[in-house]
This record gives C-alpha cells, structure tokens and sequence, in this order.
C-alpha cells in the first residue's frame, strides 16, 4: 500500500520494530474516516513516548512510567488498557482522560485487566480526568457464562442499536422501525441471564474481600514472583523484573521465556506435570509481545508467513503465570522450583 492511500511512513514502520522512539502519522480507515495512529512504544527504560499531532498532545505531556505499548486516537476517541496482561503494568488513565478532555477528545478504558484488581473510579462528567467509556469482562472477574461490560454515556446509545433482533424494538411496519427504549434496544435476542446475575454475585464477592486487600496480597506475591525468576538462569520476564513502575506497583502477574524450550513446551509440563495452570501464546496481544522479545520487522513477516502457511508452533509468546487472591507464597515458590527442575531436565 503506497503512503498515499494510508500506509504508514517507512519511519514510523522502523520505529515501531525497535521501539526506541516515537512518531504519529494521518491514516485512512475504511470508509475513509481520518484517523491518526499514535504509538506510545515502551523503551528500554519503561518511560513511554508519544506524539499526538492532530490533537496537539505533545512528547513531555506524557506522564513518566506510561506503560501502554500503543494508543489509537480514531476521530476523536483515544483507547488504551488499563493495565496490561503481558507485564502487569497499570496505566495513568485519568492523566490520559485529563490530556484527552484538553483536546477535545474522549477516552475508552479496556479495563478486563484491571477491574478484577483495582476500584475503577470512572467520576462525574464534569471531572476533567473523567472515563467516558470503561469495559470489562467478567471471566477475568472469576464469573462464569461469558458476560461483558459497557459503561458508556446514555446519549452514546441514541438511534440504530449496533445489534439489531428481537426484543430491541417497538413495532415494525412496512414503512418504519421504532427502537425500544434502553437498555432493551441494546440488548437483541435472548439475554444471557445467567451470566449477568453471576458477574453480579462475583462482583459483590470482590468488594467483600475488599479491592485493597486483595491487591495488597497480590502486589507482594507478585513482587516475590519476580525476584525469584529474576534469579534463575535462562529464565526471561517481559518487561523487566522492577515490581514497580512510576511510583504504581504492576498487577500479580509475571509473562516468561525459558530459553531453549518451546512456550507451549514450558506450559504443558507446568500443567500436566505439576498441576500448576498458566498461559501461554501472545495473550492477544501479539504487536505488544513481539516488541517486548525485540523483533525486527522481518522476523514478525517471517513468522507470520509461516503461521499464515499453517505452521501454528511457529509463533513466538510466552508463559504467563497470574496470581490471585487464593495464591499463597507457597505456590510462589513451587513455580519457581518447577522452572529450575525443568531448565535442569532440559540442559
């Protein structure tokens, strides 16, 4: 695609595959909706970086420790993570709501990662660092039956509903449709009921365990995770093994390398031979993954030929291990004796 039509500039390309700089560029989307990709890549020393051309958002109004390895600024609507799933690290996002407001631009938060440990905060609409669309999901909250959450401004869901079925209308004529009233216009098709009243249930189970507690709990275990596999030969952490970043300390999790063996390797035996249940892949999160094991532009093309071409194993990621509330330090320690047996076994 030649940069007349949308592609972006060879600059930003290179860039982007080294992650040791910044760059904004006006894109094309479909339909023709302008659009400016703006990339917050993560360098080495975990100070993020951006630029914000058509909104006016300059370099030295990023906050230090920004921990989100891309921003999207889509007509006017900037998203980001809340915190991420690959290292943990939680973002500033009522700095970046604040920055957004300043220029006339709205903020979405996936939060999936962070409600399950942080109280989100989203604020009256006459707060500057307000959130004007939050998301979470709730088997990241420990619910079952796949349900999902958006918080979003009550006007955002005026007209067509984005899913059209039953139940999300009035009447139907020959001539004109008239939409139900909220939520049921949102809501086509049989509800999943269940679900909605489980995320519930698993909600009001979080605050009575009480969002400090648990966070607290999880921030030490998460803490000695870290140092424990920093000190063990051949094993690799994304992002680094600092257990706090900017002052925020990163979630209860650690995403790791064990050089020489396959991820998926690492995480079968973990499971099958230990009884110890992680994940493993690019936790959909493959641009953010590639940047943290340092991929060129022609190693993530290589490999994505060879997945395109059916060779699945040829994907590179990493083995996450995500703590809990129910985690002891006990099975800290059990994770981290399983890894040196198996690096013992491998060599």
């Amino acid at each position: 695609m030649k940069e007349s039509e949308g592609a972006a500039p060879q600059a930003w390309t290179d860039m982007a595959a080294s992650g040791t700089g910044s760059a904004a560029w006006p894109g094309q989307l479909p339909g023709g909706v302008s659009a400016i990709v703006a990339t917050a890549i993560v360098v080495a020393d975990m100070v993020g970086v951006g630029v914000f051309t058509s909104l006016g958002f300059q370099v030295k109004d990023i906050p230090s420790g920004f921990s989100i390895l891309l921003l999207w600024v889509v007509g006017g609507l900037v998203a980001l993570c809340g915190a991420s799933n690959v290292t943990g690290f939680v973002s500033p996002i009522h700095d970046v709501a604040e920055l957004a407001h300043r220029h006339g631009a709205l903020v979405s938060i996936d939060a999936a990662q962070l409600a399950p440990h942080h109280r989100i905060d989203i604020r009256p609409a006459s707060d500057p660092g307000h959130l004007d669309f939050v998301s979470f999901s709730g088997h990241k909250m420990y619910a079952p039956y796949g349900a999902g959450v958006l918080v979003a401004p009550r006007d955002f869901f005026a007209g067509a509903p984005e899913v059209m079925g039953g139940g999300a209308i009035s009447i139907v004529t020959w001539d004109d449709t008239v939409w139900a009233d909220l939520p049921d216009r949102e809501e086509a098709g049989s509800p999943n009921v269940i679900g909605a009243v489980a995320l519930g249930v698993a909600i009001d189970t979080l605050l009575e365990l009480g969002f400090e507690e648990m966070l607290r709990h999880e921030v030490e275990l998460g803490a000695t995770l870290l140092a424990r596999l920093s000190r063990i030969p051949g094993v690799g952490v994304l992002g680094g093994v600092e257990s706090r970043l900017g002052g925020q300390a990163r979630l209860g999790l650690a995403s790791f390398v064990v050089d020489g063996l396959h991820h998926g390797l690492v995480a079968a035996a973990l499971s099958h031979e230990w009884g110890i249940a992680v994940r493993n892949g690019c936790f959909c999160a493959n641009p953010y993954v590639f940047h943290l094991l340092h991929m060129d532009k022609h190693a993530v093309d290589a490999v994505e030929g060879e997945v395109t071409a059916g060779h699945r194993k040829a994907l590179p990621g990493a083995v996450r291990a995500s703590l809990a509330p129910y985690n002891t330090a006990g099975e800290v320690d059990r994770i981290a004796e399983v890894l040196l047996d198996a690096l013992r076994f491998s060599g």
